[in-house]
């Protein structure tokens, strides 16, 4: 087996492998030495290089920038602290999974049926101002504009006197009521 092709700071966890002790290299330097090995054996021979390197760390012989030991726990250090801070700092059980996509859905549906009540409730306060094809807002129209225009529009007509506006004699409430039924 060949790792010459294996830039060992340029795979994952990036950072941890700037370090002069490059956990990494270590390893490619152990699979190059044996390599008819098996996984379990450069395992073992990987722990064992690491446990000597914590030795000499706790002696003081070797700093944290050249400890593999002090890499090897940079990295993980590292990658928990990320997860952590995601707020995934264990894998959730199904049940937890479940449970946590049941209440995201239900506020979820708790938001669109506030928009959508927003919605009508803008709609019932804006109906005076719809456009007609008369060229004006509907709270505009006289009695005879809005027999003219028919349908549900000769329902509000039956709200205004003569020679007033629907917006003097109707509210937005009752316009929307008969907008509602005609509907």
């Amino acid at each position: 087996m060949t790792t010459e092709h294996i830039e060992p700071g340029m795979l994952g966890a990036k950072r941890a492998s700037w370090r002069r002790g490059n956990t990494r290299k270590l390893l490619l330097q152990i699979m190059e030495k044996h390599p008819r090995a098996t996984e379990a054996k450069w395992q073992s021979l990987f722990l064992d290089a690491i446990k000597e390197d914590a030795q000499r760390w706790m002696e003081g012989e070797i700093d944290n920038e050249n400890s593999l030991f002090i890499t090897t726990v940079y990295s993980h250090f590292a990658n928990v602290k990320v997860a952590v801070d995601r707020g995934a700092e264990r894998p959730d059980e199904p049940e937890v999974k479940v449970a946590r996509k049941v209440e995201q859905e239900k506020a979820v549906l708790k938001i669109k049926e506030r928009v959508t009540q927003r919605v009508f409730d803008e709609a019932r306060i804006m109906v005076l101002q719809l456009d007609t094809i008369l060229g004006k807002k509907l709270g505009e129209c006289t009695k005879a504009e809005l027999e003219r225009l028919g349908g549900w529009h000769s329902q509000l007509a039956k709200l205004v006197t003569a020679k007033k506006r629907l917006k003097d004699c109707a509210s937005e409430d009752q316009a929307w009521a008969l907008w509602n039924r005609h509907k």
